[in-house]
Formats: structure tokens, C-alpha cells, sequence
């Protein structure tokens, strides 16, 4: 590819906020799902299209072994790794438990080849590379990840067949939203759609999946709830909220910046934190430094994720700082080779935990999360902004310690804290509610600098000599790979954001192949976008020899690639434009 006319632009055509018009506006009326993909639980909801208000939106509260819950555990167990038990078939969520062997935290490996940040809970990545997040050896992370999503699925379509019928079920196209954490890469984002794909949802006629973060689908649910007629302190134009999400894996905090209230919210991303952490990580490795050997010695059925040791933990992490509550906590775990201790009731196979000892567990999450907050706040304030109230969601949200130390952290700078009624709800509600009425902020940053690979005129005594090339039909030495930045983290895009690179592809007259690749880099990964060529009328271009003694012949041809970094379905979207015109199909893959 020769660029003898090399341009790179960033075109925003977002002038004016907007609302995307319902979908049930074409006359047919949709069904609109979310789908709370968690670390260590996960939940669903769903609303049909003719309604229009939040308290609308059903989140599924009757799962398969246990009702009442928001959501199920992120676990699954293969009937194929489960034979000495004679299970018959894959079990997930509450029935998948020991003693089962499961797979469970697999979401942390759809990201794990991401660059770990500095706030980035040192046990995760440790258990990353260890392989604790263990995996069959039939399926890689993306492919478990399927397969619970399409148990998801299925209960789903059970529960709506139920309440509607299987034939408006099968008639009515579903809108799907997807919610992933603000600091995944494209490539996990990509990851998981595809994932749903395999799991059956999107693949009815009309059905269609958009990823929407999870800190933006709390922000919508919030917003949406304080904003009401009747609620008694509404928001103000103006006003700067920071929402922090603490999952079970990961920390995400992003500030919005509220426009106006009426006759809908109308907000922009201001910035964005991220982070991961895990209370359960850190109890193990409490767990570890107290029994050593012995802790090692336990098989992962009966101390890991789905154990009645770590149901009982579960209960343990839930009271934890409510008001008056200072009774220790007794755990029973036969431990062989454990003496009898301050810390073990070796008799009754107790493990002994004090307020202190829960207390040093929760305290390193919590001093991180409050630290991204800081550091968050001292953003906002670059910015020309004040910080004016702190909403607490997520499944971590609900722990009462954490929010009376973020509480307390807002009094002291006149800040106010809040947490809604269900926490680990507001995303999952939000996701939904994002494909109802359209909510979204009007305009958001760029998470990562994004970039192509090109050729350009060679220069000596700068480039290295190895990556000098000779293109057909070109008189002058060209260097390859060298970089082209279409845009650059934290700059300002909205729906309409697009970064184009205009480049002059030199085709083989005679060649079969009628595709070409461009490299797309950010800092931590690599995507490739093809480009069929076949579409395009070569007709219209003249055709010349490579060379003075060649007998191959050559085109130019004038092409266009644009990306599109604010795309309502949430992931990147790219197109190949030839004089202005489509070009055939542009498909964005990653490595």
C-alpha cells in the first residue's frame, strides 16, 4: 500500500444531545433484555417494548435450586468432568456445588491477557498465572463462558414462555444488552458478545446484542430513579456524580456530569477509574498464612467457590459492619493436621474468626477502593469540577462496611453518599432500561489510543534499515509499520465519534485474492481489519506495469477505513469507503 496522500481525521458530528427513538417505535413491539455477566454472581431482567418506566423492568429473582436472590452464582459443572458423581447433565448457578468440579471466576480469564494496571489486585493476577481459575480441557475461557450463558439463555426462554406464551416468545425479536466491565479491552468485549452469540441469544430474526459498561448501566438505573417527579432530592443541572461499581473481580468508577433532569437525564462521561479486587482472594490467603501446609492440602471441592466453607463465608461477608454486630464468627471446615489453636476448634472442625480478623480481610479492598476514588476526585477537580455525590452499586456495594467507610469519606469534604436500595439491581436494571427509553450519556471518553500500521516515505538515518520496502508502481524506499494514531485516550467521543485514515491500495491486476488487511493497535492489543475487494468496479482504474521489465500488472485505488469508536452497540465498528461509497464488506478481528 502506497500513501502518497496520507490523512488522518477525527470527525465528531455529535452536536446536540439526543435520545435514540424507542424501539418499539417501527410498530413491532420487542422484547429488551440485560444480562449482568459477573465475576462471582450474575443476573437478568427484562421489560417488553410498549412500556416506558423503570419500575417496569422484571429482574429474574427465581433461579434453578434457590429463589429471592438478584442473582445465581457465575459457576458452572460439566457432566463430563463430573463422573465418579454420575452427574447427568451440566448444572450451574445454586446446584452447581460441592462436590461437585466447577469452573467459577471464569469471566477474569476473558481479559487476562490485558496489561495489569497498577491498582490491579495482585492475587488475581496471581491466580491467573498459577491457573487456579481452572478451566476443562475441552472449552477455553470464552467457550465456559457460552456455556453458562446459554443455561442463562434457556431459563430465560423457559421463564417468558411462561408468562407469554411460546408463540409470542418465538415471535418477538429480543434486544439484548450486555454489560462488561469499563476497563475491559475490545478483544474481551469482543469476547463475550461473541460468546452470547454462542449461547443463542441474537440469533433470532431481528434479535440484536449491544454491550453497554456496567458503571454506565448503574449510572442510567440512578439517574433515571433520582430524577423522578416525587423523588425528594432530584439532581441539579450541573451537578457531577461519581458512580463506583465494585463487582466481585473488579472496581469500576466513573464520573458523570449532569446536563438537565427533565424531561429526561442528560449526562456526559467526565472520567473513568478502574481497578480489581476480591474479598475471597484475600480470606484464602488469610486462610493460608494461618494453616499453611494444611490449608494447601484441602481439596479446591471443599474450600473453593460453590463449598458449604465458602457458603458460610458468604454469610459471614454479608453482616459484616452492621451497626452493633460484634459476635464472632465460627466456620466449620475439618482441616487434618490443624492443632488446636486460637484460630481452630479442633474438636468440632470450627475455624474460629474474629470482628478483627473479618475486619483485616475487607480492609486492603476497601483502602484500594477508596484510593481510586481519590484518585478519581483529584480528576474531576483538574477538570473544573466539584464532586457533588458518590453512588455505591454492584454486588460488593451491598457490604455495609465499605459503605460507612466511603460515607464517612464524603462527609469530611461535603459529599454526599449514597447507595441505592438494590445495589447489586441497579446494572442489571440499567442494562434494560438502557434499551427501553435510550439513556446514555451524551457524550463519553476514549478509554485507549487507537491507531494503524502504514507505509510511509522512507526516512534515512531514522528508520531502522529492516523495515525498508519497495511498493509497486512507487518510485521511493518506503518504511512499513510505521504508526498512525486515528485518536487518543481520553479525547471526547459520542455516537457519532469516527476516526478515519485515507490510504491508495496498489492491487494485482490478476490476483485471486480480493481481500486486504490494516493493523489496528492500541497499547495492549492488536486487531486486524479485512476489507473484501470484491465489490469494488476495478474497471474504472488504470492499469500499470510494476516495473520497466515487469510483466505483472498493477491498480490504485483510492480507499477510506473508518472506525467508529462510539458505537451504539458498544463495540468497535469499521467500514471500507472507496470514492466515498462503500466498499464491500470491512470486518474488524482480534488477535
Amino acid at each position: 500500500m502506497e500513501h502518497p496522500q496520507m490523512s488522518s481525521k477525527i470527525m465528531d458530528l455529535y452536536e446536540a444531545p439526543r435520545e435514540a427513538p424507542p424501539p418499539y417505535v417501527s410498530g413491532r413491539h420487542r422484547l429488551i433484555v440485560g444480562i449482568d455477566y459477573g465475576t462471582t454472581y450474575s443476573g437478568i431482567s427484562y421489560v417488553t417494548s410498549d412500556k416506558k418506566h423503570i419500575d417496569d423492568i422484571h429482574v429474574v429473582r427465581s433461579w434453578p435450586g434457590k429463589d429471592g436472590e438478584w442473582k445465581t452464582p457465575t459457576r458452572i459443572a460439566y457432566a463430563s468432568e463430573n463422573q465418579k458423581i454420575a452427574l447427568e447433565e451440566n448444572q450451574w448457578g445454586y446446584r452447581a456445588e460441592a462436590p461437585m468440579v466447577m469452573c467459577s471466576w471464569t469471566k477474569l480469564l476473558l481479559d487476562a491477557s490485558a496489561r495489569p494496571a497498577q491498582s490491579d489486585d495482585h492475587r488475581l493476577q496471581s491466580d491467573i498465572e498459577s491457573g487456579k481459575l481452572r478451566l476443562p480441557a475441552h472449552r477455553n475461557a470464552q467457550g465456559v463462558t457460552a456455556d453458562y450463558l446459554h443455561e442463562l439463555y434457556k431459563h430465560l426462554k423457559q421463564k417468558l414462555t411462561r408468562e407469554l406464551g411460546a408463540s409470542i416468545v418465538a415471535s418477538t425479536p429480543m434486544d439484548v444488552w450486555l454489560t462488561v466491565p469499563a476497563v475491559w479491552s475490545d478483544q474481551a468485549q469482543s469476547a463475550t458478545r461473541e460468546a452470547a452469540l454462542e449461547a443463542g441469544f441474537g440469533k433470532g430474526n431481528g434479535d440484536t446484542i449491544s454491550i453497554i459498561p456496567e458503571p454506565e448501566a448503574a449510572a442510567v438505573a440512578v439517574l433515571k430513579t433520582i430524577s423522578r417527579p416525587e423523588a425528594l432530592n432530584k439532581p441539579a443541572p450541573g451537578e457531577t456524580i461519581m458512580i463506583v461499581d465494585c463487582g466481585g473481580g473488579t472496581v469500576d468508577i466513573t464520573t458523570y456530569a449532569v446536563e438537565k433532569v427533565e424531561p429526561a437525564p442528560v449526562f456526559e462521561e467526565v472520567c473513568a477509574k478502574c481497578g480489581s479486587t476480591s474479598i475471597d482472594r484475600a480470606f484464602h490467603e488469610l486462610m493460608s498464612e494461618r494453616f499453611g501446609s494444611a490449608w494447601g492440602q484441602i481439596e479446591e471441592r471443599r474450600k473453593g467457590p460453590g463449598s458449604k466453607f465458602m457458603d458460610q463465608w458468604e454469610r459471614v461477608k454479608r453482616s459484616f459492619g452492621d451497626t452493633g454486630d460484634e459476635r464472632n464468627s465460627e466456620l466449620q471446615l475439618i482441616i487434618r493436621d490443624a492443632p488446636e489453636s486460637q484460630y481452630y476448634d479442633e474438636e468440632e472442625g470450627m475455624v474460629k474468626l474474629t470482628k478483627a480478623d473479618v475486619r483485616q480481610v475487607f480492609e486492603p479492598a476497601v483502602a484500594e477502593v477508596i484510593a481510586l476514588v481519590v484518585q478519581q476526585n483529584e480528576t474531576i477537580k483538574t477538570a473544573g469540577k466539584k464532586l457533588d455525590r458518590l453512588v455505591l452499586v454492584g454486588g460488593f456495594g451491598e457490604s455495609a462496611y465499605l459503605y460507612s467507610r466511603l460515607k464517612k469519606w464524603c462527609q469530611t469534604r461535603g459529599i454526599q453518599a449514597y447507595c441505592p436500595e438494590y445495589p447489586q439491581a441497579a446494572i442489571v436494571r440499567g442494562a434494560a432500561l438502557r434499551g427501553l427509553i435510550g439513556i446514555a450519556p451524551r457524550t463519553k471518553r476514549c478509554r485507549r489510543h487507537y491507531g494503524c500500521a502504514i507505509a510511509f516515505p522512507f526516512r534515512e538515518g531514522v528508520d531502522p534499515p529492516s523495515d525498508a520496502i519497495k511498493l509497486p508502481l512507487s518510485t521511493i524506499k518506503h518504511c512499513k509499520n510505521r504508526m498512525l494514531w486515528m485518536i487518543k485516550k481520553g479525547d471526547v467521543i459520542s455516537e457519532d465519534t469516527t476516526g478515519s485514515h485515507k490510504i491508495t491500495y496498489t492491487q494485482e491486476v490478476k490476483a485471486t485474492d480480493k481481500t486486504w488487511t490494516m493493523r489496528l493497535y492500541t497499547i495492549d492489543q492488536v486487531g486486524t481489519v479485512t476489507v473484501d475487494m470484491g465489490a469494488i468496479k476495478t474497471s474504472t482504474y488504470k492499469e500499470k506495469r510494476g516495473g520497466m521489465f515487469s510483466r505483472d500488472k498493477f491498480q490504485k485505488i483510492p480507499m477510506e477505513i473508518e472506525v467508529n469508536f462510539g458505537a451504539k452497540s458498544g463495540v468497535l465498528g469499521v467500514r471500507a469507503l472507496c470514492d466515498g461509497q462503500v466498499a464491500g464488506a470491512a470486518e474488524l478481528t482480534f488477535d
